[in-house]
């Protein structure tokens, strides 16, 4: 695993690390969003609010944000603090799980068919 300071861990096998640059295909990121598909509304909660982070991430990464910190306040402003943290301490009721499921599901939808996208074929990330 590749560790940039202050930043969120990057995995060896997500991209090419080269110097002072992080080379992402639209591969590595579908491959990141393929955990997302396993999960459905009778998931643990956890489970669910690891596979929206998941999407944030590569959302981030298609607009060449490496930042986990903006990475969090993402996930805030999408369901909000209590539901995610009901989610992520796997306490969220119900109605709570199938609400976060149905926007996981449209996030990994509209991602999925933005990496179609030639555009997506390669990312380069700095490292600062």
């Amino acid at each position: 695993m590749v560790v940039l300071p202050f930043f969120i861990p990057v995995e060896a096998s997500l991209g090419v690390l080269t110097k002072n640059k992080i080379q992402l295909s639209s591969l590595d990121l579908k491959m990141k969003l393929d955990w997302s598909e396993i999960v459905d509304s009778m998931s643990d909660a956890n489970e669910i609010y690891y596979a929206i982070r998941n999407a944030m991430l590569v959302l981030l990464l298609m607009n060449k944000k490496v930042d986990n910190t903006q990475l969090n306040q993402s996930i805030d402003n999408v369901r909000g603090k209590n539901l995610l943290n009901n989610l992520k301490n796997n306490s969220a009721s119900k109605i709570e799980k199938k609400l976060a499921f149905s926007y996981l599901t449209l996030l990994t939808k509209y991602l999925e068919e933005e990496l179609r996208k030639p555009k997506w074929e390669k990312i380069e990330l700095e490292n600062p």
